[in-house]
């Protein structure tokens, strides 16, 4: 099975970095990397428009206030679905690859570089499926080289995989987790879904914590709490999934 990197029309940015791809140095990966580019929103994407792969990369753009250049895991924690994907649903995350592009990306870039906590579609493929974006405004989606730096990463990270790492969930926090961030970069702590705290304030089922470990590959073993991004009585619920789940806790 192969890793398909998964570009759009519809969409500036990655138009972009798909430009760059063309152009970039992918010898080292082309064996087990494919391409596919769609018409559609890349949040409205499902399983049956693509080609079975082990992993899925999305090329997107990043939609905020400030610039930056993202990575995250999908799926809708609560009920909201307003970005494509089924509600109260998580897909499968690679959190070895989300910590592969922050240490790739991160020394030399020209903007920050973060994890986004688990949010919007698709959640309906069987295997990971993992953002990586440029934004947060049409400036950055232009501009052509902050989308290949992002894109040449990408394919660095596939190069170049990290081997030795703590698979984790965390919990808490606000939309830009950079304490996650730093954090797994400073103790190699690859991290699948963040479930933020916003998210807890609308209201996460059980069903969903359990997806949020059991939805990445590889299956964490320890959880991460924002012990101060995250209400007492949601910090226990997600402790207490940790020692029914016997992950080690790390409170940050």
């Amino acid at each position: 099975m192969t890793t398909l990197l998964v570009f759009s029309n519809a969409d500036a940015a990655s138009a972009n970095m798909h430009a760059a791809f063309l152009t970039s140095d992918t010898e080292e990966v082309l064996d087990s990397v494919s391409t596919v580019t769609v018409e559609k929103e890349p949040v409205q994407v499902v399983s049956s428009d693509l080609p079975q792969a082990s992993l899925y990369i999305f090329l997107s753009r990043h939609v905020g206030k400030q610039p930056c250049i993202t990575v995250h895991s999908v799926g809708n924690p609560n009920d909201l679905n307003l970005l494509g994907g089924a509600p109260n649903a998580l897909g499968y995350t690679a959190p070895s690859f989300i910590l592969s592009f922050l240490t790739c990306a991160t020394p030399s870039a020209p903007i920050q570089v973060v994890m986004e906590v688990t949010h919007h579609g698709p959640t309906d493929f069987s295997a990971p499926v993992v953002f990586v974006e440029v934004g947060g405004s049409t400036n950055e989606w232009a501009d052509t080289a902050l989308t290949r730096y992002a894109m040449e990463k990408v394919i660095e990270s596939l190069k170049r995989p990290i081997d030795q790492f703590t698979p984790a969930v965390a919990f808490g926090g606000p939309h830009y987790a950079s304490l996650f961030t730093r954090y797994s970069l400073l103790k190699r702590y690859a991290i699948g879904h963040i479930v933020s705290k916003y998210a807890f304030e609308r209201g996460v089922s059980e069903e969903v914590l359990t997806e949020s470990i059991e939805k990445s590959i590889p299956r964490p073993t320890a959880l991460l709490v924002d012990r101060n991004g995250l209400r007492g009585e949601d910090r226990r619920r997600v402790e207490g999934l940790a020692r029914i789940s016997k992950l080690d806790i790390i409170r940050l």
